[in-house]
């Protein structure tokens, strides 16, 4: 799994850690009902969660560029969700605040090898 955090909000530390939190649950959720029509996620989730869960944390610089991202990883038969915020503390109701994207390594690194570690 990797994780594009939005860094245009200026979200604390705790507020980013609970949004990239709220990607990888929605992201496993949406692995696992996606198991029920394409056979391929049920074997990468399966080696996903056998081998560590390895999630990466990347920065990314704005809305803009998180949905470019998800519109690549969608191309590219990846599972992937948008997190927007309830705006119930730091920032505004409906912030895109992180993407979450799940696939190989191979994958993944195609869409996001350019993005830098958070």
């Amino acid at each position: 799994m990797v994780f594009i955090v939005n860094t245009s909000l200026k979200m604390s530390a705790g507020k980013t850690s609970s949004q990239t939190a709220h990607a990888a649950v929605s992201l496993y959720i949406k692995a696992k009902q996606n198991n029920r029509k394409h056979m391929l996620f049920l074997n990468e989730i399966d080696t996903w969660v056998s081998l560590g869960q390895k999630k990466i944390v990347l920065k990314g610089l704005n809305d803009a560029q998180l949905v470019n991202l998800e519109k690549e990883a969608t191309d590219s038969n990846l599972i992937s969700v948008l997190v927007r915020d309830a705006g119930r503390t730091q920032i505004s109701p409906g912030s895109l605040t992180c993407l979450g994207i799940f696939g190989s390594e191979k994958n993944l690194n195609k869409i996001t090898s350019s993005l830098n570690l958070l």
